[in-house]
């Protein structure tokens, strides 16, 4: 499952059967969980995968548009200096605020915000489904749930 315009990340990943799902990922989520799907591979820009990351299953901006605070809410989860959460929750945009991250050394937050799209998408999906959860930037920085599988 995968927003538009990025199915050429899919195939250069290797991964097979996309489906582009647009902002409806929660009913996209519960329809493979009717179908008895057993896999499901959530590809998504982090502007998208912000919101996924605190439960909110429908990304279009006019339901919920809560990226930075999903940006604010795992840097404080994770302890970080106030000054550099400050500084996020006043950037305009996900791809700029994540792009700051990463080129300051706080990949492992985007690594904690995929671990917790997976949870909050069990805890939709209320059974354990195999989830696997790729956020990228347009830049090209990406952060993929099975780097993580052996922590």
């Amino acid at each position: 499952m995968l927003w538009k315009p990025r199915r050429g990340f899919c195939s250069k990943k290797g991964l097979e059967g996309c489906v582009v799902i647009s902002n409806f990922v929660g009913e996209s989520l519960l329809f493979a969980k009717l179908l008895r799907f057993r896999k499901v591979t959530l590809v998504g820009h982090v502007g998208k995968m912000c919101k996924v990351c605190i439960g909110a299953f429908n990304t279009h901006s006019h339901v919920a548009d809560l990226r930075m605070e999903a940006l604010v809410y795992y840097l404080a989860k994770n302890h970080i200096d106030y000054n550099i959460i400050d500084k996020i929750d006043k950037i305009s945009t996900a791809e700029e605020a994540v792009c700051f991250l990463v080129d300051n050394g706080y990949n492992f937050i985007l690594l904690d915000m995929v671990k917790g799209a997976i949870n909050k998408i069990n805890g939709l999906l209320k059974l354990k489904m195999d989830i696997r959860v790729i956020m990228y930037t347009f830049r090209g920085d990406v952060f993929d749930s099975c780097w993580d599988r052996s922590r």
